[in-house]
Protein backbone atom coordinates (compact mmCIF):
# COMPACT_ATOMS: atom_id res chain seq x y z
CA UNK A 1 0.00 0.00 0.00
CA UNK A 2 1.45 3.49 -1.30
CA UNK A 3 0.60 6.66 -1.77
CA UNK A 4 0.06 8.82 -4.94
CA UNK A 5 3.29 10.34 -4.94
CA UNK A 6 5.21 6.67 -6.20
CA UNK A 7 2.44 5.59 -8.41
CA UNK A 8 3.75 4.82 -11.87
CA UNK A 9 3.63 2.14 -14.25
CA UNK A 10 7.31 1.11 -13.82
CA UNK A 11 6.51 0.60 -10.52
CA UNK A 12 3.67 -1.48 -10.93
CA UNK A 13 5.15 -3.23 -13.24
CA UNK A 14 8.02 -3.88 -11.13
CA UNK A 15 6.13 -4.91 -8.32
CA UNK A 16 4.42 -7.78 -10.82
CA UNK A 17 7.41 -8.92 -11.85
CA UNK A 18 8.67 -9.86 -8.22
CA UNK A 19 5.13 -11.00 -7.89
CA UNK A 20 3.96 -8.69 -5.26
CA UNK A 21 0.78 -7.31 -4.61
CA UNK A 22 -0.01 -3.68 -4.56
CA UNK A 23 -3.35 -1.31 -3.66
CA UNK A 24 -2.70 1.81 -4.88
CA UNK A 25 -5.04 5.34 -5.90
CA UNK A 26 -5.29 6.05 -9.66
CA UNK A 27 -5.35 9.66 -10.57
CA UNK A 28 -7.71 9.31 -13.83
CA UNK A 29 -10.96 9.47 -12.13
CA UNK A 30 -12.88 11.07 -15.12
CA UNK A 31 -12.97 7.68 -16.54
CA UNK A 32 -15.59 5.96 -14.18
CA UNK A 33 -17.43 9.24 -14.18
CA UNK A 34 -20.62 7.31 -15.35
CA UNK A 35 -19.99 4.20 -12.24
CA UNK A 36 -20.66 7.23 -9.55
CA UNK A 37 -24.37 7.49 -11.19
CA UNK A 38 -24.57 3.49 -11.42
CA UNK A 39 -23.31 0.48 -10.17
CA UNK A 40 -23.45 -1.65 -7.33
CA UNK A 41 -22.43 0.43 -4.46
CA UNK A 42 -21.98 -1.21 -1.09
CA UNK A 43 -21.61 0.58 2.54
CA UNK A 44 -18.63 -0.19 4.95
CA UNK A 45 -19.46 -1.77 7.87
CA UNK A 46 -19.25 0.81 10.75
CA UNK A 47 -18.52 3.98 8.14
CA UNK A 48 -22.05 5.39 7.66
CA UNK A 49 -21.50 7.52 4.54
CA UNK A 50 -18.50 5.49 2.94
CA UNK A 51 -19.66 3.64 -0.20
CA UNK A 52 -17.33 1.38 -2.32
CA UNK A 53 -17.74 -0.86 -5.38
CA UNK A 54 -15.24 -3.21 -7.87
CA UNK A 55 -14.92 -2.83 -11.29
CA UNK A 56 -13.07 -5.76 -12.43
CA UNK A 57 -10.62 -4.50 -15.83
CA UNK A 58 -8.24 -6.89 -17.03
CA UNK A 59 -5.95 -8.12 -14.67
CA UNK A 60 -6.92 -5.58 -12.37
CA UNK A 61 -9.44 -4.62 -9.76
CA UNK A 62 -10.19 -0.88 -9.54
CA UNK A 63 -12.11 0.16 -6.27
CA UNK A 64 -14.13 2.52 -6.37
CA UNK A 65 -14.95 4.94 -3.16
CA UNK A 66 -17.49 7.45 -2.31
CA UNK A 67 -17.41 8.97 1.25
CA UNK A 68 -20.22 11.56 2.10
CA UNK A 69 -17.70 13.41 4.99
CA UNK A 70 -15.12 13.98 2.69
CA UNK A 71 -17.71 14.94 -0.47
CA UNK A 72 -19.07 17.73 2.21
CA UNK A 73 -15.32 18.78 2.81
CA UNK A 74 -14.44 19.16 -0.45
CA UNK A 75 -17.71 21.08 -1.53
CA UNK A 76 -17.11 23.47 1.10
CA UNK A 77 -13.35 24.13 0.33
CA UNK A 78 -14.37 24.80 -3.50
CA UNK A 79 -17.24 26.99 -2.20
CA UNK A 80 -14.78 29.03 -0.37
CA UNK A 81 -12.57 29.31 -3.41
CA UNK A 82 -15.48 29.95 -5.95
CA UNK A 83 -16.74 33.14 -3.47
CA UNK A 84 -13.18 34.76 -3.17
CA UNK A 85 -12.45 34.40 -6.39
CA UNK A 86 -15.46 35.92 -7.58
CA UNK A 87 -15.30 39.09 -5.75
CA UNK A 88 -11.96 39.14 -6.63
CA UNK A 89 -12.98 39.28 -10.07
CA UNK A 90 -15.71 41.75 -9.61
CA UNK A 91 -13.38 44.56 -7.52
CA UNK A 92 -10.54 43.92 -10.50
CA UNK A 93 -13.27 44.50 -13.03
CA UNK A 94 -15.27 47.60 -11.58
CA UNK A 95 -10.94 48.92 -11.26
CA UNK A 96 -11.08 48.70 -14.98
CA UNK A 97 -14.47 49.50 -15.88
CA UNK A 98 -13.87 53.05 -14.08
CA UNK A 99 -10.32 53.34 -15.95
CA UNK A 100 -8.03 53.02 -12.96
CA UNK A 101 -6.23 49.86 -14.65
CA UNK A 102 -5.40 50.29 -18.53
CA UNK A 103 -2.52 48.83 -18.97
CA UNK A 104 -3.25 45.00 -20.47
CA UNK A 105 0.75 43.77 -19.15
CA UNK A 106 -0.66 44.98 -15.75
CA UNK A 107 -4.34 43.32 -16.29
CA UNK A 108 -3.18 40.09 -17.09
CA UNK A 109 -0.85 39.89 -13.58
CA UNK A 110 -3.32 40.79 -11.59
CA UNK A 111 -5.51 37.88 -13.14
CA UNK A 112 -1.95 35.69 -12.76
CA UNK A 113 -2.03 36.33 -9.50
CA UNK A 114 -5.91 35.53 -8.90
CA UNK A 115 -5.22 32.05 -10.69
CA UNK A 116 -2.03 31.26 -8.17
CA UNK A 117 -3.80 32.48 -5.28
CA UNK A 118 -7.07 30.49 -5.89
CA UNK A 119 -6.15 27.65 -8.19
CA UNK A 120 -9.03 25.15 -7.53
CA UNK A 121 -11.97 27.57 -8.48
CA UNK A 122 -9.89 29.18 -11.56
CA UNK A 123 -10.06 26.08 -13.27
CA UNK A 124 -14.14 26.20 -13.20
CA UNK A 125 -13.69 29.24 -15.67
CA UNK A 126 -14.65 28.98 -19.18
CA UNK A 127 -13.02 31.98 -20.69
CA UNK A 128 -11.50 35.87 -18.89
CA UNK A 129 -11.89 38.47 -21.85
CA UNK A 130 -10.18 42.02 -21.74
CA UNK A 131 -11.91 43.95 -24.12
CA UNK A 132 -12.43 48.10 -24.74
CA UNK A 133 -12.33 48.59 -20.66
CA UNK A 134 -14.38 45.87 -19.86
CA UNK A 135 -13.26 42.81 -18.22
CA UNK A 136 -15.37 39.99 -18.36
CA UNK A 137 -15.41 36.13 -17.46
CA UNK A 138 -17.50 33.21 -17.93
CA UNK A 139 -18.11 29.77 -15.72
CA UNK A 140 -17.51 26.10 -17.02
CA UNK A 141 -20.70 24.96 -16.08
CA UNK A 142 -19.98 21.31 -17.50
CA UNK A 143 -17.11 21.51 -15.54
CA UNK A 144 -18.88 22.52 -12.04
CA UNK A 145 -21.13 19.72 -12.62
CA UNK A 146 -18.14 17.56 -12.86
CA UNK A 147 -16.44 18.84 -9.91
CA UNK A 148 -19.64 18.27 -7.93
CA UNK A 149 -19.77 14.91 -9.06
CA UNK A 150 -16.51 13.92 -8.15
CA UNK A 151 -16.26 15.43 -5.05
CA UNK A 152 -15.65 12.59 -2.40
CA UNK A 153 -14.85 10.14 -4.94
CA UNK A 154 -11.38 8.25 -5.12
CA UNK A 155 -10.20 5.65 -7.00
CA UNK A 156 -7.66 2.45 -5.86
CA UNK A 157 -6.24 -0.29 -8.47
CA UNK A 158 -5.17 -3.38 -7.41
CA UNK A 159 -4.03 -6.62 -8.70
CA UNK A 160 -4.96 -8.42 -5.48
CA UNK A 161 -7.44 -11.68 -6.64
CA UNK A 162 -10.98 -9.99 -6.46
CA UNK A 163 -12.32 -9.40 -2.96
CA UNK A 164 -14.79 -7.73 -0.18
CA UNK A 165 -14.69 -4.27 -1.03
CA UNK A 166 -14.95 -3.26 2.34
CA UNK A 167 -11.88 -5.73 2.93
CA UNK A 168 -10.08 -3.47 0.06
CA UNK A 169 -10.66 -0.20 1.62
CA UNK A 170 -10.16 -1.02 5.19
CA UNK A 171 -6.56 -1.95 3.99
CA UNK A 172 -6.33 0.91 1.87
CA UNK A 173 -6.81 2.89 4.75
CA UNK A 174 -3.61 1.75 6.86
CA UNK A 175 -2.08 4.34 4.56
CA UNK A 176 -3.49 7.33 6.92
CA UNK A 177 -2.38 5.51 9.71
CA UNK A 178 1.20 5.05 8.65
CA UNK A 179 0.89 8.81 7.48
CA UNK A 180 0.12 10.36 10.46
CA UNK A 181 3.19 8.20 12.68
CA UNK A 182 5.58 9.37 10.11
CA UNK A 183 4.01 13.07 10.84
CA UNK A 184 3.86 12.23 14.72
CA UNK A 185 7.62 11.88 14.26
CA UNK A 186 8.85 14.77 12.63
CA UNK A 187 6.11 16.84 13.97
CA UNK A 188 5.11 16.04 17.80
CA UNK A 189 8.05 14.04 19.26
CA UNK A 190 10.57 16.67 16.77
CA UNK A 191 12.57 13.44 15.59
CA UNK A 192 14.62 14.56 12.58
CA UNK A 193 16.90 12.78 10.23
CA UNK A 194 20.62 12.26 11.78
CA UNK A 195 23.64 10.95 9.30
CA UNK A 196 25.04 8.16 11.61
CA UNK A 197 28.14 6.59 10.32
CA UNK A 198 27.94 3.53 12.49
CA UNK A 199 25.71 0.79 12.18
CA UNK A 200 24.76 0.85 15.94
CA UNK A 201 24.16 4.40 16.10
CA UNK A 202 21.69 3.82 13.67
CA UNK A 203 19.52 1.01 15.06
CA UNK A 204 19.81 3.04 18.28
CA UNK A 205 18.34 5.77 15.90
CA UNK A 206 15.73 3.92 15.60
CA UNK A 207 15.15 2.33 18.35
CA UNK A 208 14.76 5.51 19.85
CA UNK A 209 12.17 6.93 17.44
CA UNK A 210 10.13 3.14 18.07
CA UNK A 211 10.09 3.73 21.83
CA UNK A 212 8.99 7.71 21.22
CA UNK A 213 6.03 6.79 19.21
CA UNK A 214 4.96 3.91 21.61
CA UNK A 215 4.61 6.00 24.10
CA UNK A 216 2.72 8.67 22.04
CA UNK A 217 0.31 5.68 20.59
CA UNK A 218 0.02 4.99 24.26
CA UNK A 219 -1.14 8.49 25.31
CA UNK A 220 -2.88 8.60 22.50
CA UNK A 221 -5.06 5.43 23.61
CA UNK A 222 -5.97 6.60 27.62
CA UNK A 223 -6.91 9.93 26.25
CA UNK A 224 -9.24 8.35 23.91
CA UNK A 225 -10.73 6.77 26.65
CA UNK A 226 -11.04 9.70 29.14
CA UNK A 227 -11.11 12.78 26.81
CA UNK A 228 -11.51 11.83 22.89
CA UNK A 229 -10.95 15.35 22.11
CA UNK A 230 -7.75 16.00 23.24
CA UNK A 231 -4.74 14.81 21.33
CA UNK A 232 -1.79 13.55 22.53
CA UNK A 233 0.10 17.07 21.38
CA UNK A 234 -2.34 19.23 23.38
CA UNK A 235 -1.49 17.12 26.36
CA UNK A 236 1.47 17.57 26.26
CA UNK A 237 1.61 21.11 25.82
CA UNK A 238 -0.85 21.99 28.59
CA UNK A 239 1.22 19.63 31.14
CA UNK A 240 4.26 21.45 29.80
CA UNK A 241 3.98 24.21 31.98
CA UNK A 242 4.61 21.96 35.61
CA UNK A 243 8.03 22.89 36.34
CA UNK A 244 10.72 22.40 38.94
CA UNK A 245 11.83 25.15 40.74
CA UNK A 246 14.99 25.43 42.85
CA UNK A 247 14.77 27.44 45.23
CA UNK A 248 18.21 29.06 46.40
CA UNK A 249 19.11 30.22 50.00
CA UNK A 250 22.63 32.00 51.02
CA UNK A 251 23.72 30.49 54.49
CA UNK A 252 25.12 32.61 56.86
CA UNK A 253 28.49 30.06 57.05
CA UNK A 254 29.07 30.47 53.47
CA UNK A 255 26.85 27.34 52.11
CA UNK A 256 23.98 27.09 50.30
CA UNK A 257 20.25 25.51 50.70
CA UNK A 258 18.32 24.37 47.57
CA UNK A 259 14.55 24.06 47.79
CA UNK A 260 13.91 21.93 44.85
CA UNK A 261 9.79 22.11 44.32
CA UNK A 262 7.55 21.32 41.54
CA UNK A 263 4.85 23.20 40.71
CA UNK A 264 1.40 23.02 41.84
CA UNK A 265 -0.88 21.92 38.58
CA UNK A 266 -3.71 24.29 37.59
CA UNK A 267 -6.99 23.45 37.39
CA UNK A 268 -7.34 21.83 34.02
CA UNK A 269 -4.27 20.55 34.01
CA UNK A 270 -5.14 18.87 37.56
CA UNK A 271 -8.69 17.41 35.73
CA UNK A 272 -6.41 15.80 33.04
CA UNK A 273 -3.97 13.90 35.47
CA UNK A 274 -6.95 12.88 37.71
CA UNK A 275 -8.52 11.24 34.39
CA UNK A 276 -5.04 10.02 33.19
CA UNK A 277 -4.71 8.27 36.85
CA UNK A 278 -1.24 10.23 37.04
CA UNK A 279 0.03 11.51 39.48
CA UNK A 280 3.44 14.06 40.06
CA UNK A 281 6.50 12.84 42.17
CA UNK A 282 6.95 13.67 45.85
CA UNK A 283 8.47 17.19 46.62
CA UNK A 284 12.43 16.33 46.48
CA UNK A 285 14.24 16.66 49.89
CA UNK A 286 16.07 20.13 50.30
CA UNK A 287 20.04 19.70 49.45
CA UNK A 288 22.57 21.72 51.63
CA UNK A 289 26.17 22.56 49.78
CA UNK A 290 28.73 23.86 51.99
CA UNK A 291 30.53 25.57 49.11
CA UNK A 292 28.88 28.31 47.16
CA UNK A 293 28.57 27.36 43.60
CA UNK A 294 26.94 28.74 40.44
CA UNK A 295 23.38 27.04 39.66
CA UNK A 296 22.22 26.86 35.83
CA UNK A 297 18.75 27.57 34.64
CA UNK A 298 17.53 25.57 32.29
CA UNK A 299 14.19 25.32 30.11
CA UNK A 300 12.44 23.49 32.36
CA UNK A 301 13.75 24.30 35.56
CA UNK A 302 13.37 27.68 37.22
CA UNK A 303 16.13 29.24 39.78
CA UNK A 304 15.58 31.48 42.80
CA UNK A 305 17.77 32.36 45.34
CA UNK A 306 17.27 34.44 48.33
CA UNK A 307 19.52 34.96 51.53
CA UNK A 308 18.98 33.43 54.75
CA UNK A 309 18.53 36.25 57.58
Amino acid sequence: VFDRGIVSEDNLQELRQRGAYYLAPRRKLADFERKLLEGDWQEIAGKPGVRVQLLLEGAETFVLARSLQRARKESAMLRVQLTRLHRSLRALSRVVARGGLKDTGTIERRLGRLEERYPQGWSMLGAVEHRRGRLSWTWNKARLRGAKLRQGAYLLRTNLDPMDPDALWRQYVQLTEVEAAFRALKSELAIRPIWHRIQRRVEAHILVAFLGYCLWVCLKQKLKVVAESITPARALENLRSILMVEVWFNLRDGGQLCLPRITEPEKEQALLLHHLAWQLPAQPPPRIYRHQIPQPCSANQATSRKSLP
